[in-house]
């Protein structure tokens, strides 16, 4: 983690939050609801140096980060006259790419799968030229994406962004080695699980990623 940003441990109602938004979810979160250590995990969050602490909390609002500068503002005038101001909101995926990549890149089959909340397995988009590169796997109409051990910075940003909507949930996990499904290689970029293959995948997992602050930030729960 860079020194900008730094690791903070949040209390009890954290592990609330993850429970209320893996409800949310699909196949893949339903599975990390039914684990009996969830309510043992630690949760952390990382936030720059400059982030609203007292609103550390309230997981489910934004405005703990600080407002982008004026210049990065961009301004717009209709034909009417009309004048409309469209602020970026800040984020910490970068930082939260950062974290993926060093934990893919201890090796030995570790992988990072984001559950879509939205996407169907017959989405025409899925089969676009941009995805290509995109691996995908599937459970009926779910879909997921998922990371490997050598994957770069920028194959991580553009998974993470087929990834990311109103709920993002994804998990960092080290599976055994008789349970290795994955990974997938380069010509196959695209899988259909069973349930069997998700529920190990739940199991297995060592850390549970989810959205918070209003996208500006994110939640993870450690289990080992």
């Amino acid at each position: 983690m860079s020194e900008a940003y730094k690791e903070i441990t949040l209390g009890p109602e954290a592990i609330d939050y993850i429970k209320d938004r893996l409800a949310e979810g699909k196949t893949l979160a339903k599975f990390l609801l039914d684990r009996a250590d969830l309510n043992k995990g630690k949760v952390t969050t990382f936030l720059p140096s400059n982030a609203d602490l007292s609103k550390i909390n309230n997981f489910s609002r934004g405005g703990v980060l600080t407002a982008p500068p004026p210049e990065t503002h961009r301004h717009f005038t209709a034909p009417d006259g009309t004048k409309t101001v469209m602020v970026p909101v800040p984020d910490t995926s970068a930082e939260l790419s950062a974290t993926i990549q060093d934990f893919l890149k201890h090796g030995d089959a570790r992988i990072c799968l984001f559950e879509s909340a939205v996407a169907k397995a017959t989405d025409r988009f899925l089969s676009m030229p941009n995805a290509k590169d995109v691996r995908i796997l599937t459970l009926q109409e779910d879909v997921y994406y998922l990371l490997q051990e050598n994957d770069d910075r920028e194959k991580i940003e553009k998974s993470f962004r087929y990834a990311k909507s109103h709920l993002i949930l994804g998990v960092l996990a080290h599976p055994s080695d008789q349970d290795r499904v994955l990974p997938l290689d380069e010509d196959s970029l695209r899988k259909e699980l069973t349930l069997d293959e998700l529920k190990v995948l739940a199991e297995e997992t060592e850390k549970i990623i989810v959205g918070a602050y209003d996208g500006e930030g994110y939640l993870i729960w450690s289990g080992r």
